[in-house]
């Protein structure tokens, strides 16, 4: 990644981060000393994208990294202490005191799993809004695939819906989501046919992606 490219996207993170994401900043009622926060699904969108971002450019065990991976929660002192180490990365890009690593490829299986084990949390987030506005509820599988979807858009460009992987043992299981670049498919497995109020998110095996790569 070319240097400039790398600037122009830290800057855009830091425009969006002061713009959409500080501007979100409430204050829970009622409760005593209750710390500043802002918009859960906002800024859980928005850091995920941005640390994912800052290992493309720097080696994972990077202090800044782990750093800015450690403010994950949606406090309003997390979310500005994130922006600072934004800032502090240009800086430092700009006067040569950091080299950006030839580190081009994302590693797809953690991502993925950040986005799952994020997803409940999400999903609930979304059902409070401002003025009991509409909003996505998550009720059944059609809405947890819309959502995943959505999630996925973050990271992936290429992404097919409703495919079938192959069959096993005169079964087809059906993947919500093919993502064809990575060769990699992200599935919601629904269980309310089971009489179960859930579901469930989940990877395909290697195997599986194995043999769709040699299958063209």
């Amino acid at each position: 990644m070319e240097q400039e490219q790398a600037l122009d996207e830290l800057r855009a993170l830091v425009k969006e981060g002061k713009e959409q994401i500080l501007s979100t900043k409430w204050r829970p009622e009622g409760v005593i000393g209750a710390s500043n926060m802002v918009s859960f699904s906002v800024y859980a969108g928005w850091h995920t994208k941005a640390l994912s971002f800052l290992k493309l450019l720097l080696t994972e065990d990077n202090e800044l990294v782990s750093r800015f991976g450690s403010l994950d929660k949606h406090y309003y002192r997390n979310a500005d202490s994130s922006i600072i180490i934004l800032e502090n990365v240009i800086e430092y890009i700009e006067k040569g005191y950091l080299v950006i690593q030839d580190n081009s490829t994302i590693d797809i299986e953690t991502e993925l799993r950040r986005i799952f084990s994020r997803f409940h949390r999400v999903a609930r987030q979304m059902r409070s809004r401002y003025d009991k506005r509409n909003t996505l509820d998550v009720k059944d599988e059609y809405d947890v695939q819309d959502l995943l979807h959505a999630l996925l858009r973050l990271y992936f460009d290429d992404i097919r819906s409703e495919e079938w992987t192959p069959s096993y043992a005169g079964k087809s299981a059906r993947m919500d989501f093919l993502l064809k670049n990575e060769k990699t498919v992200a599935q919601s497995q629904n269980l309310w046919d089971l009489g179960f109020r859930t579901y469930s998110l989940r990877l395909m095996s290697n195997s599986f992606r194995k043999k769709y790569s040699s299958s063209g």
